[in-house]
């Protein structure tokens, strides 16, 4: 019995150790930082902190590999997220002799993370509308968009299987999970292979969920698009307009998942149009001509107006949760 019953335990613990490396092992692939540390600019930064009384764990004036500036500054866990005012701002841009832009702060456990990148050339506008099916009070889809710190942006549309509370459940916390560890730098093909182990192995039930991702160069305007079990992308470049379609399973399904990955290059006035399954399964012919007719300007009637098409076109018997998201791609006017 003993024997037995160590064997078993040695069994389960076996599983878990295995769950972890995998996870480590995607974490190590994922993490590519060639940034360089400018040992004279963080040492002038710090200093410039201390005399604002600001009582840093970690300061760092990084060069990423494109010869971009960004800071990186930790800190105790905060509830004041705009310790960085205007004027120390304006100080460390004398420091880098670049042009900063408001700083990106976040929560990392009982630390607080803040980035500030040198200023951007491109801006992005993003207009989210969504549906819960049969006006439930939770919503399967979830979209997450934010800036890393680093000149990137990040539009994040997860779906979870059905609808409702667990649906929700599910497209929640693999986004959340995508989100984190994007934040920390890990890149978004890892990203999701973690979050794929993460909740295959949740819960005895199946637990599928649709992944899209849009990775935004703010400097370039070259973009990244990842896709594991999502619907068309749309893409208006001028008066052309492109489909970003490929076949691919969600995840959740197998402990290995792969994605299809594609590179755009964008300008000013272009439009990117994301959504989930709950628009595509009925058609998208006529969402490709209404794209022809919209401006960068009106990316956010372009939203609504698909998702209430959507609705209305939809039959009376079948509703699914709805989520579109239009991104127009602004140039920063330079000062």
């Amino acid at each position: 019995e003993a024997k037995t019953r160590a064997k078993e335990i040695y069994s389960g613990m076996s599983e878990k150790f295995s769950f972890a490396k995998a996870i480590l092992g995607y974490a190590d692939e994922g993490i590519k930082i060639n940034d360089s540390l400018n040992f004279e600019k963080t040492t002038r930064i710090k200093n410039l902190l201390s005399e604002y009384e600001i009582e840093t764990v970690r300061t760092e004036c990084r060069i990423s590999s494109k010869n971009r500036i960004f800071i990186e500054i930790e800190v105790m866990k905060i509830d004041n997220k705009e310790l960085i005012n205007q004027e120390i701002l304006n100080k460390i841009g004398l420091i880098c002799e670049k042009k900063m832009s408001e700083p990106i702060v976040f929560d990392v456990e009982n630390r607080t993370l803040i980035r500030i990148s040198e200023k951007e050339i491109f801006d992005l506008e993003i207009h989210v509308s969504r549906h819960n099916c049969n006006d439930r009070e939770f919503c399967g889809d979830y979209c997450s968009y934010f800036k890393d710190g680093t000149g990137k942006f990040f539009v994040v549309i997860s779906d979870g299987m059905g609808s409702g509370g667990r649906a929700a459940a599910d497209g929640a916390v693999t986004a959340g999970i995508i989100e984190r560890l994007i934040r920390l730098r890990v890149d978004p093909v890892s990203a999701v292979k973690i979050a794929n182990l993460s909740i295959s192995g949740k819960a005895s039930e199946e637990s599928l969920t649709a992944v899209d991702i849009m990775m935004f160069d703010l400097y370039s305007g070259d973009a990244e698009f990842l896709k594991a079990g999502a619907p068309v992308t749309f893409i208006r470049k001028g008066d052309e307009i492109s489909k970003i379609e490929t076949s691919s399973l969600p995840i959740g399904i197998f402990d290995e998942t792969n994605m299809s990955v594609n590179k755009f290059k964008f300008d000013a006035k272009d439009i990117i149009l994301m959504m989930s399954d709950g628009v595509t399964d009925i058609g998208t012919d006529w969402i490709e001509g209404k794209l022809k007719d919209t401006n960068s300007e009106c990316a956010k009637s372009l939203a609504d107006y698909i998702l209430t098409e959507t609705v209305n076109i939809r039959n009376n018997n079948h509703d699914d949760d709805i989520t579109v998201a239009t991104i127009s791609i602004k140039e920063i006017v330079k000062q």
